[in-house]
């Protein structure tokens, strides 16, 4: 699986904190961080096809990894909705920060962030509040 060192789930918290992402606290425990976070996609994708989206989609790890903790909680129909709803604004904020207004890549990244919300919104029912192994 494609997890993250202790010294990159600091890195990443200390990121999300200076970004002010929505429920950066959910990074602040680097352990759970190592232990639930997996980079972008769910964790049947094989490792190599995360390590790809990781890669296509950079600036959507964070959010990616605040999501895998709320995933991670579970709870009922709302909380998932609010996990997701989340990670779409979270893209977003992290979007809008690395691109500025007149820069096309900005855009295109917007409408990937929205199409994979809406992947979560139909296929990531099965992965919320999964137990995940160490």
């Amino acid at each position: 699986m494609a997890k993250y060192t202790i010294e990159e789930a600091k890195e990443l918290y200390a990121e999300a904190v200076r970004l002010k992402l929505l429920r950066a606290e959910n990074l602040a425990d680097p352990l759970l961080v190592v232990k639930v976070c997996n980079g972008i996609g769910p964790e049947c994708w094989p490792e190599p096809v995360r390590k790809l989206a990781d890669k296509l989609y950079p600036v959507m790890r964070l959010a990616a990894a605040i999501h895998d903790v709320d995933y991670d909680r579970g709870g009922d129909f709302s909380d998932r909705l609010a996990a997701d709803l989340v990670f779409r604004a979270n893209c977003e904020i992290a979007i809008r920060a690395k691109y500025s207004w007149y820069h096309p890549w900005r855009y295109v990244k917007l409408a990937q962030a929205e199409r994979f919300y809406e992947y979560l919104r139909l296929f990531g029912e099965g992965n919320f509040g999964k137990e995940k192994t160490a």
